[in-house]
């Protein structure tokens, strides 16, 4: 028995791996370059180990025991030098040619605004909305159409009234998806689009334990299957859903790496550190090769009904 999973709320999961918070605290911190701070980490560390577990109705692989970040943890993410947001996504470029000059466009969870400031001056207008207050405030100072408030309170008064609904790198956040994706799907015109990227957990992992995979940040990870099932579940039509591929370039750059991937072996315990490798057999050689080909990012596509 653990916590409900995310995606359809049943408490009977597989154990998958097991992380100490202790380290994926550490590592966060090496990783951003400045301290957590105390409060943070006491608020955030609900038991001594991150335990990933995979639904046994669903699928959809999650931590256990979950304390998904609130805004304290993300303005605390997005504090100096903007270190968290990235403003050349792979999905903000497939989503721009879905979009032409008639298109309304929402943006939910805008972050720091980089998807919005790409295509306002392309559409006939594009919203934002996101709970970090800072974060909308300086949207707002830039002239940019900019909101905070929750998805459910925005829905309320906005229903049927976008083309184009986008939730980039938002659900995997979520201790209960399903209320949070209705909402936002409201806002989306009947027949217009749904869009939901998340990273991509059949990806190859290289380069240690990354502790923005981990709560407080992602309490959930997602295969294309789980994004199928989203849409089913919510009747939404699945128009497509689309990995992001490596390209010939990054492999030659990824090439080094992938040798020393095929090569590795599960890291021992040691030192208190555990293992970050899932249990259960060793993934092939074409399996892991498959994976390689994979970049970060998945994206779903949906009719809205």
């Amino acid at each position: 028995m653990t916590d409900p999973c995310p995606l359809c709320g049943d408490r009977h999961a597989d154990p998958v791996s097991s992380v100490p918070y202790v380290e994926v605290w550490q590592t966060l911190a090496d990783e951003i370059g400045r301290a957590v701070p105390e409060d943070l980490r006491n608020r955030y560390t609900p038991a001594e180990n991150a335990d990933l577990v995979q639904c046994e109705t669903c699928g959809l692989q999650y931590f256990g025991k979950m304390n998904a970040g609130g805004p304290d943890f993300y303005e605390f993410l997005s504090g100096p030098g903007d270190y968290y947001f990235e403003s050349n996504k792979w999905e903000f470029r497939r989503t721009a040619r879905l979009l032409d000059r008639s298109s309304s466009v929402l943006d939910v969870g805008c972050g720091n605004g980089s998807f919005l400031r790409e295509v306002a001056p392309a559409v006939k207008r594009a919203v934002g909305i996101d709970t970090n207050r800072f974060g909308v405030q300086r949207l707002v100072d830039e002239g940019l159409e900019a909101q905070c408030v929750t998805v459910e309170q925005f829905a309320t008064d906005h229903a049927g009234a976008f083309d184009v609904v986008c939730m980039f790198q938002v659900i995997e956040h979520l201790d209960d998806v399903s209320p949070f994706v209705l909402a936002a799907a409201r806002c989306a015109r009947s027949g217009g689009t749904v869009l939901i990227s998340v990273p991509n957990r059949e990806r190859a992992r290289l380069g240690g334990l990354d502790p923005f995979d981990f709560p407080p940040h992602h309490v959930s990870r997602w295969a294309a299957r789980d994004l199928e099932q989203l849409g089913r579940r919510l009747h939404l039509d699945v128009v497509e859903v689309v990995a992001q591929r490596r390209t010939p370039g990054s492999v030659g750059r990824a090439a080094p790496r992938l040798l020393r991937h095929l090569a590795a072996r599960p890291r021992q315990r040691s030192a208190g550190r555990s293992t970050t490798m899932p249990s259960g057999p060793r993934p092939s050689i074409a399996e892991r090769i498959r994976r390689f080909g994979y970049e970060h990012t998945m994206l779903a596509r949906y009719r809205a009904r």
